[in-house]
């Protein structure tokens, strides 16, 4: 308890507490507040990107750099 203890006396300790539980920032930084309901929606966004559920076809060599060029991104 003691080593916890002087870890919670630490600068680094107060900082993280201060800028978790009280929204402050250090020198030339920003706090962005985002609403849940926001932040849910773009959560749902963001997993229909990253679905695994649908694969794309895997193509080899040349013919993937081919239709890269063709067609982009």
């Amino acid at each position: 308890m003691s080593l916890e203890l002087e870890e919670m006396k630490s600068n680094e300790y107060l900082e993280v507490q201060a800028r978790d539980r009280l929204d402050l920032s250090g020198n030339n930084e920003y706090v962005f507040i985002i609403d849940p309901k926001l932040r849910k929606n773009a959560e749902s966004i963001v997993a229909t990107y990253i679905d695994e559920s649908e694969k794309m076809p895997e193509e080899y060599g040349y013919k993937a750099w081919l239709k890269f060029f063709e067609e982009g991104i």
